[in-house]
């Protein structure tokens, strides 16, 4: 942390020992991976961290979706929060920003404290999480907006 910069980050983001397992198919195309069958979609390689990421983020979803889906939207509960608040021109996406900035707030908080890089700390990856599925969240919805494929 600097006087500039109070919530900035004080200890490198990953462990220098942290031991990571190379992927089974690196630097390979669609080809080198598993063939799906009728499968339609994208098979992750649990062994890159960035695909290890991703498949936490859809494990988060589908255990969610029930619960934050109303009659088939899956933004419905966003949009009653939204609602609640009754302010014009909040909508989904600042609900949804809304949380973004309360996990931040969470995060800074930790990093203030001293705690956020304990291993140990589980609230800090939850917070991260929420962060990343939210975040994800609002990507959905935007592209769903924008109608963009």
């Amino acid at each position: 942390m600097t006087d500039s910069n109070p919530d900035g980050v004080a200890v490198p983001l990953v462990a220098a020992d942290t031991e990571r397992k190379p992927s089974p198919y690196p630097y390979g195309g669609p080809e080198a991976l598993p063939q799906a069958g009728d499968f339609q979609g994208v098979i992750l390689d649990v062994n890159d961290p960035f695909e290890a990421a991703m498949s936490d983020l859809i494990r988060v979803y589908r255990y969610r979706r029930p619960n934050l889906e109303v009659n088939g939207d899956i933004f419905a509960t966003y949009l009653q929060s939204a609602r609640s608040l009754d302010m014009p021109q909040f909508g989904v996406p600042e609900a949804l920003l809304h949380l973004l900035q309360r996990e931040q707030a969470s995060i800074n908080a930790m990093r203030r404290r001293g705690t956020l890089f304990q291993r140990d700390n589980d609230e800090a990856m939850a917070c991260y999480l929420e962060m990343a599925f939210n975040a994800t969240m609002l990507f959905a919805w935007i592209k769903g907006w924008m109608r963009y494929d």
